[in-house]
C-alpha cells in the first residue's frame, strides 16, 4: 500500500508554495481574447477546449491561476484533520477567513457559497459565481465544522444553523413522490439531481451531530428514502431524475462514489435509523464491477473510458477503503485504484494531473479536480476518528 502520509505531506506543500491558487478544468470561460470573450459561444468553445485539450493554453489566452472556494475548503478541512509541518497555521487561519468571507448571506439572507466563484459558460447553461449550490456549500460548511471541533470559535454555530436553515427552507422539495434537497435554490423543483441531494442529507446529519442538535432529520429521512428508492437493481443511481418530464439523465462517473460518500457520512452520523449498508455495498459492487478495470483505471463516463479522470480515481479509492469494513475485499480494491493512479496520474513536482488518454496525458495539477480533493479524502482516512 501506498504511503499516504508521505505523499499527502507532499502535495500539501506544493499547494501551499502556489498559494492555493490553480487552474481550473471549467477555467475557460474566463478567457481574455477580445473577440472570443465577447461572445458566447467562442467562451463555450474554450472551456470544452480547455477542458480536454491535452497541452495548457491558458498562459496564451490570458487565464489566470485563482483560489477556488471549493479546492481551498478541501484544503482546509485536510488540515484540520492532519496538520502538516511546515505549513504555517496563520496561513491556514487566513484561508479559512477568506472562506468566510466568500458567503452569499448579504445577497440570499443565510450563509451559502458557490464553490467555484467565477463564471462558466456550457451547454445546457452555466455557473454564475452569485448563484450558491449544494456542491459548494457543503464543502466551506463542513470546513467550519472541523475547525468548531478544534477551537470551538463562538461564531461557527450560527453560522451552522444558519446553513442548515437555508437547506431545509430553500433547497428541500417534495415533487411526484421524491423528497430532495436541489442542486441550487433555482433548480426546477421537478429536477432530483441524486447526488446533490445525498450531499445535503450528509451535511444536515454532520451539522447536528457536530452540534448536538436534531433539526430538520424528518426531512432527511424523507431524502434519504428517496436516494435508495431511486437506486437501480443493479447498484446505479442516474445523474438527475426530471420527475415532471421524464427526461432523466444517465450520467456514470465519480458521482456514484458522491452518493455512496453520502450515504457512509449518514451512516457514522447516526442521526437515522434507516439501514444503509445494502445500498452502499450494491453501490460499490456496481461501481467495482462496471466503472472499474481490471488494471485499476475507472472509466471517464461510463461507457466511455477516456481521458482517465484523477477524480473518479480518488473517489473510487475512497469509497472503497471507508467501506471496507462492509467488506473487506473492498480495501484490495482501493489499493488497485490508488496505485494506478499514482502510476499513471501522479507526478512529484505537480501532484495529481488531471488525465490520461491512451497516448498522451492531460499535465495540468488542477486542485480542484485533484490536488485538494486528495488531501481532503487522504485525511480523512488517516485521521483516527470516523470519516466526516
Amino acid at each position: 500500500m501506498a504511503d499516504l502520509k508521505k505523499i499527502y505531506e507532499h502535495i500539501f506543500r506544493l499547494e501551499y508554495e502556489q498559494g492555493f491558487k490553480s487552474y481550473d478544468i471549467y477555467d475557460g470561460s474566463g478567457l481574455k481574447v477580445p473577440l472570443l470573450r465577447q461572445l458566447k459561444s467562442g467562451r463555450m468553445a474554450s472551456t470544452y477546449f480547455n477542458k480536454f485539450s491535452p497541452f495548457n493554453f491558458r498562459t496564451v489566452l490570458g487565464i489566470s491561476k485563482r483560489k477556488y472556494p471549493h479546492a481551498v475548503a478541501c484544503m482546509v478541512d485536510a488540515y484540520f484533520n492532519c496538520p502538516v509541518d511546515r505549513i504555517p497555521e496563520d496561513f491556514i487561519k487566513e484561508q479559512f477567513e477568506w472562506l468566510i468571507s466568500k458567503s452569499l448571506k448579504d445577497r440570499y439572507g443565510f450563509h451559502c457559497w458557490n464553490g467555484l466563484g467565477i463564471s462558466i459558460d456550457m451547454k445546457g447553461g452555466g455557473i454564475k459565481p452569485d448563484i450558491p449550490g449544494l456542491i459548494g456549500t457543503s464543502a466551506v460548511a463542513r470546513v467550519l465544522c472541523a475547525y468548531y471541533q478544534k477551537t470551538a470559535d463562538e461564531r461557527i454555530p450560527e453560522i451552522l444553523r444558519s446553513v442548515r436553515y437555508d437547506l431545509l427552507t430553500n433547497y428541500f422539495q417534495m415533487y411526484s413522490g421524491f423528497s430532495f434537497f436541489r442542486y441550487k435554490p433555482v433548480t426546477p423543483p421537478w429536477v432530483f439531481t441524486i447526488n446533490a441531494s445525498a450531499k445535503g442529507a450528509a451535511l444536515i446529519c454532520h451539522i447536528n451531530h457536530i452540534l448536538g442538535e436534531d433539526q430538520g432529520l424528518e426531512q432527511v429521512a424523507s431524502a434519504v428514502s428517496s436516494i435508495l428508492d431511486s437506486q437501480e437493481k443493479d447498484g446505479k443511481w442516474k445523474y438527475t431524475m426530471d420527475l415532471k418530464n421524464g427526461r432523466h439523465k444517465v450520467q456514470t462517473d465519480f458521482h456514484q462514489a458522491y452518493i455512496i460518500k453520502a450515504l457512509l457520512d449518514i451512516h457514522h452520523s447516526g442521526m437515522l435509523d434507516i439501514p444503509l449498508a445494502d445500498a452502499i455495498i450494491r453501490g460499490i459492487d456496481f461501481q467495482n464491477k462496471t466503472q472499474l478495470l481490471s488494471s485499476g483505471a475507472i472509466y471517464y463516463r461510463h461507457p466511455v473510458k477516456y481521458p482517465f479522470n484523477i477524480h473518479n480515481q480518488l473517489y473510487a479509492f475512497y469509497v472503497n477503503k471507508a467501506a471496507s469494513f462492509l467488506d473487506k475485499s473492498y480495501d484490495r480494491k482501493g489499493e488497485l485504484i490508488l496505485d494506478w493512479a499514482l502510476k499513471h496520474l501522479y507526478d512529484s513536482g505537480l501532484g495529481f494531473i488531471y488525465g490520461a488518454y491512451p497516448a498522451i496525458k492531460i499535465r495540468i495539477p488542477y486542485a480542484r479536480w485533484g490536488n485538494a480533493h486528495a488531501l481532503y479524502l487522504f485525511s480523512l482516512l488517516m485521521n483516527s476518528s470516523q470519516p466526516s
